[in-house]
């Protein structure tokens, strides 16, 4: 009898542990590059480069589509290779400031940059940057969107550049965790699961010159990507 209820027991748990979320300490970078914009000839992949240099390659796809895979943990570049060298990925946001970086803490995110578009420079006007937190466009309704929106990486009407910067992180499968998770956030200069070292991607200092190439994608990153349940806190309370 007591044989019979320790096999039920072990059937029991092994049930329990083959359900459990798989860890995925990896996330997901992808977008489209419009290869149309780029005069000096069309980009062949982008390739994300961390905080030590090491690279992550994707090539283009025939429609310009890509899909880069990231460890978390880790302040990111991104860049288009093309035949004449390569071209930085920038982030305009709030206040002008031209980002090269960001820093994903999470594993299970996708960060969905949209169409990326090639410039010559930065418009002297600057980006209209499109924040969650901006009113949203009460123009009459044309052909691709309301007048005053962010279509595409123009304002609909006017033609000016844009970007939405909207901050959020998408999740796999919606997969959300805690927004007090802060799996291997960086927080106050230390890694908030392992206790290491470690920078912010928006304190990396790194800053793109206005007047030099650079690739823009519809989409802003987060500055740092994370609370994404990635399975990796799962039976860490299997003991008690």
């Amino acid at each position: 009898m007591r044989l019979a209820i320790c096999l039920a027991s072990f059937a029991l748990a092994a049930v329990a542990c083959s359900s459990s979320k798989a860890s995925n300490p990896n996330s997901t970078v992808e977008g489209k590059v419009a290869a149309s914009t780029f005069a000096l000839g069309a980009p062949t992949a982008v390739e994300a480069i961390n905080e030590s240099g090491a690279r992550t390659h994707a090539a283009l796809a025939a429609d310009g589509t890509f899909k880069l895979v990231v460890a978390k943990g880790h302040v990111y570049r991104l860049v288009t290779l093309t035949p004449t060298g390569e071209v930085p990925l920038v982030f305009p946001r709030n206040g002008g400031r031209l980002d090269r970086a960001f820093r994903v803490s999470s594993g299970a995110a996708v960060v969905s940059l949209g169409n990326v578009r090639h410039f010559d420079k930065a418009p002297v006007s600057g980006f209209t940057v499109m924040s969650a937190v901006a009113p949203a466009p009460s123009g009459a309704q044309q052909s691709g969107g309301a007048l005053g929106e962010c279509v595409d990486g123009t304002i609909m009407g006017t033609g000016a550049a844009c970007v939405d910067d909207e901050g959020k992180t998408e999740c796999e499968g919606g997969n959300a965790g805690a927004d007090d998770q802060a799996d291997g956030e960086c927080v106050n200069g230390k890694d908030a699961k392992t206790g290491a070292a470690c920078t912010d991607g928006d304190q990396q200092g790194e800053t793109a010159d206005a007047a030099q190439p650079m690739a823009i994608p519809e989409k802003n990153p987060p500055n740092d990507v994370s609370g994404c349940n990635d399975g990796e806190n799962d039976g860490e309370e299997a003991d008690d």
